[in-house]
């Protein structure tokens, strides 16, 4: 299990939340569980370590809008790297790639 998804875990238990958390293993059946997920949760956070521009994070998004846009009760929130090149000093990757803060505030923003 990845970091992300442990902290995920943890925090919706912290804060006293139910919430899914999926790893996009499978494309097709992703979607299918994301939109489930939606209609039941009302809400979606999106975190990926790719680019936000033509990423799997923002087809993700569109796919959940453009199929479970009225069971939204929040924007859909999206955690990715930065609109730039990839740094190559290894200190900057800790700027770079998704945080535990960001994904944090992300769902606090849905909440």
């Amino acid at each position: 299990m990845n970091r992300k998804l442990r902290f995920a875990i943890v925090f919706f238990g912290a804060f006293a939340v139910t919430a899914p958390a999926f790893a996009a293993a499978n494309w097709p059946d992703t979607v299918t569980n994301y939109v489930a997920s939606v209609r039941k949760t009302g809400r979606v956070v999106v975190v990926d370590e790719d680019n936000p521009r033509c990423s799997m994070a923002t087809d993700l998004v569109a796919l959940i809008a453009a199929q479970a846009f009225d069971n939204l009760d929040a924007p859909p929130q999206l955690v990715t790297a930065p609109h730039t090149p990839v740094p190559f000093a290894p200190p900057m990757e800790q700027f770079y790639i998704p945080s535990a803060e960001r994904i944090a505030g992300a769902v606090r923003a849905t909440l």
